[in-house]
Parts: C-alpha cells; sequence; structure tokens
C-alpha cells in the first residue's frame, strides 16, 4: 500500500459548540496532508432548537444565508486564521448537501462533528454524521465532543 494523501479535505462544521470541540483536530488533521482545507456549513431552519442556524428565526433566505455567511467567516477568521483553501454555505438537508458537495469537489476526507445523541432524540431527529458516513464516497472522521475535552 502506497502512502495515503489527503489533497482536499472536508471541515463540515455546525457553527456550535461541537465545531468549538471538533476544529482543533481538524486543523491538526489538515495541517499534517497541506492540502485544500474546504469549510462548509449548511444552513437550514431546523426541526428544533438542537439545529439552529445563525439567523433562522429571520424570515427570508437570504438574510438566512447571509447571516451564516457572516458566522462562518468569523469561524473561519478566529479558529483557522485564513489556513483554508475554500468556505462555503448551502442551504438545505445537511447530509444530502455534504454528500453533493464531498462527489462536486472530489473530497479526499471528511471530518465532522457529532451531537452523540442516543435513544428517541437520535431516532426521531436522525443522524447527519451517520448518514454522512453510509453515504460518503471519501473516509469520514467523526468527533464526538462528549469525548473530548
Amino acid at each position: 500500500m502506497g502512502k495515503i494523501m489527503f489533497q482536499k479535505i472536508l471541515i463540515a462544521v455546525s457553527l456550535t459548540d461541537i465545531t468549538e470541540k471538533a476544529y482543533p483536530y481538524a486543523k491538526y488533521i489538515c495541517n499534517k496532508f497541506e492540502g485544500e482545507n474546504h469549510l462548509l456549513f449548511v444552513a437550514r431552519i431546523g426541526r428544533d432548537n438542537l439545529y439552529s442556524t445563525p439567523g433562522a428565526a429571520v424570515e427570508t433566505k437570504n438574510e438566512i444565508m447571509r447571516n451564516a455567511e457572516k458566522e462562518l467567516d468569523k469561524f473561519a477568521e478566529e479558529k483557522f486564521k485564513g489556513d483554508y483553501s475554500k468556505k462555503t454555505v448551502l442551504m438545505g438537508d445537511p447530509a444530502d448537501e455534504i454528500i453533493k458537495y464531498i462527489k462536486d469537489a472530489h473530497i479526499d476526507l471528511v471530518i465532522m462533528g457529532t451531537h452523540g445523541r442516543r435513544g428517541v432524540k437520535k431516532t426521531f431527529l436522525g443522524s447527519v454524521a451517520a448518514e454522512v458516513i453510509t453515504r460518503s464516497p471519501a473516509p469520514v472522521v467523526v468527533i464526538n465532543p462528549l469525548r473530548v475535552e
């Protein structure tokens, strides 16, 4: 087996405390491979408070997208200090949009956090991470914020 190289790494962010705990691991992995780092946030009007998109209380999709872009810009500059190749905000079902992005951008590795839900909440709300793991054509690294400090 030859040396594994990840030239395009996708960091799927939720702009929540999950992202806060997961980003140091994502940044470390990205620095090791020195490839293109893509930051992606998928905005949606949530099913409940567990899925909060910046600006979700605002009425128009354009305002939601503008607020989400502003939040992703802030996160990218604060945490990655410009050390990324591309940042993107999309709107739709997070798992579907992440999978589409992986395919369209020819991503080699995906890094994302998980909510760490169990039981009824997981059954009712589903799991974006589980869906991405199941459908992704690229390897997926999932960071559970409940397991890291």
